[in-house]
């Protein structure tokens, strides 16, 4: 029998499953949200998260960002405690340098969060060549694959 994990379509910034059971976790993300008169944005994918793990990351072009004068947006996913690249990188999402509808990154690395302390899953927008507040379009969906690890067996 396939197993097929449950969608928790929450939206913008929610988000997570508490719950063994992996669940599918999307938020959509427009050139909105990402407005900043500077070249980077850092937004909350999720609420903090205790002994996770994210076994998959999927981001798909909606409608390529575009307009301003930015000449290339990268998109990055990580979590605010380590590295704000450790689950995807490099994402080009402006039409400027090539980026279409229905471009996709996926990653099916594993990365354990929240284990220390709890940890928010967070998306980077980062433009070159101009401020994030002059983009006029553009819209991302990502997806997260997320689980919350059993507690510790007793000794």
């Amino acid at each position: 029998m396939p197993f097929y994990p449950k969608i928790n379509n929450s939206g913008g910034g929610g988000g997570g499953g508490n719950t063994a059971n992996p669940i599918w976790t999307k938020n959509t993300f427009s050139y909105v949200d990402f407005s900043d008169p500077s070249t980077t944005k850092t937004l909350n994918f999720t609420d903090p998260l205790n002994a996770s793990a994210i076994t998959g990351v999927i981001a798909r072009i909606v409608f390529p960002f575009s307009g301003g004068s930015p000449t290339s947006v990268q998109l990055t996913l990580g979590t605010d405690l380590t590295s704000t690249a450790e689950l995807t990188s490099g994402f080009e999402i402006d039409s400027a340098n090539g980026a279409a509808a229905d471009d996709t990154q996926s990653t099916n690395t594993v990365q354990e969060v929240g284990i220390a302390a709890p940890e928010t899953v967070t998306i980077t927008a980062t433009a070159v060549g101009g401020n994030l507040s002059t983009l006029t379009g553009g819209s991302i969906e990502v997806w997260i694959l997320l689980s919350t690890l059993p507690a510790a067996s007793p000794p």
